[in-house]
């Protein structure tokens, strides 16, 4: 089951709990082209890969390994692969350029990629992305939101969202069947593996897209994984060009929230057969209590009064005739707001 949802907010001004705040950093991606048959990807090019994430540890850059063939190759990584023109492995690119690295020249070449990631992280950016995903034990569910931070002429762009491991156990040639494969890029979670089109024409500053995804996928370790959002330019040649990027860790559904108003020791929501389901704990009788469900633009989908208990106060708002997408609750009480979000699947 997959259900990918395109929200077209052009504002300026967002919702601040809506998803992660948009980096407006630059970053910049590296790729490792590899394969687990490959018998250099696990010598030279395995310690090459293991000494760039130590040096690039605390950049505002994506580290991956993509898999051209082999156990751990995906349609993902094939078609990132194909896109920057990757005809063999090991290859190592930063954005889509390519370094000519061998097992003959390790130290100059990863230097030389190391002072590329510098300059290219100390541009300005010309857009800001942000990802926010959780998992529920079974869905992915995954935001992903670009801000145009410049007037741009024509463009084509488009938002994309791939899930991230950080240690594989799998065979890897020249090491063995139980290597550590270290950021493997395992998956997509938008539809294509280039993203769902934002905006095509140009694009004025403060515009802001949302792209929503998700996709069932068994395997998710909270400790393991993560997202990572990529803001692609289709240009005229054909090529999907690197503009921007981000990444998130993923959070676990129907957990206990923070909360912020005084007398609610906690808030957690679920959803179960069409319904989204919020049990609030109180230390005390707080009164009238106030909630709301809240769209992406602001809009109140449906709201509910009652009179708190001390204990646990449940309420239920039906999701049989609301689209799927993220949503806003909200909880107010003696003046004070407490807000989340929620994502109807």
């Amino acid at each position: 089951m997959k259900k990918f949802t395109l929200i077209f907010t052009m504002t300026i001004a967002m919702l601040s709990t809506q998803a992660q705040e948009i980096s407006t950093d630059q970053w910049t991606i590296m790729t490792k082209t590899s394969a687990t048959w490959c018998g250099n990807c696990g010598s030279w090019g395995w310690d090459m890969f293991k000494d760039l994430i130590e040096d690039n540890a605390d950049k505002n850059v994506i580290i991956w390994s993509s898999h051209n063939s082999g156990d751990l190759d995906n349609e993902a990584s094939i078609d990132i692969n194909t896109g920057w023109g990757s005809a063999g492995q090991p290859q190592f690119f930063v954005n889509s350029d390519e370094f000519d690295i061998n097992q003959g020249n390790p130290d100059q070449s990863r230097a030389q990629i190391n002072s590329y990631i510098d300059a290219l992280v100390g541009f300005g950016a010309l857009a800001g992305v942000g990802v926010d995903a959780t998992y529920d034990g079974e869905t992915l569910s995954v935001t992903a939101k670009a801000e145009f931070l410049s007037d741009l002429a024509d463009g084509d762009y488009r938002l994309a969202v791939y899930l991230l491991k950080d240690h594989v156990i799998s065979n890897q040639a020249s090491i063995g069947s139980n290597a550590d494969h270290r950021y493997v890029l395992t998956d997509k979670i938008t539809e294509s593996s280039f993203g769902e089109q934002i905006v095509e024409g140009a694009v004025q500053s403060g515009a802001t897209y949302t792209v929503e995804a998700s996709k069932d996928i068994a395997d998710i370790d909270l400790e393991n994984d993560e997202v990572v959002v990529i803001l692609w330019n289709l240009r005229v040649d054909g090529v999907y060009a690197f503009f921007n990027a981000n990444r998130n860790s993923i959070t676990e559904s129907g957990t206990s929230a923070t909360v912020d108003i005084s007398g609610i020791s906690d808030i957690t929501t679920k959803q179960n057969d069409g319904e989204i389901i919020l049990d609030i704990t109180v230390e005390q009788n707080l009164g009238l209590l106030q909630t709301r469900l809240i769209n992406v633009s602001g809009q109140v989908i449906s709201s509910q009064e009652i009179n708190t208990i001390n204990g646990t106060n449940q309420i239920r708002y039906s999701t049989n005739n609301i689209p799927a997408g993220t949503y806003l609750v909200q909880v107010t009480t003696n003046g004070k707001v407490h807000t989340e979000k929620v994502i109807i699947l």
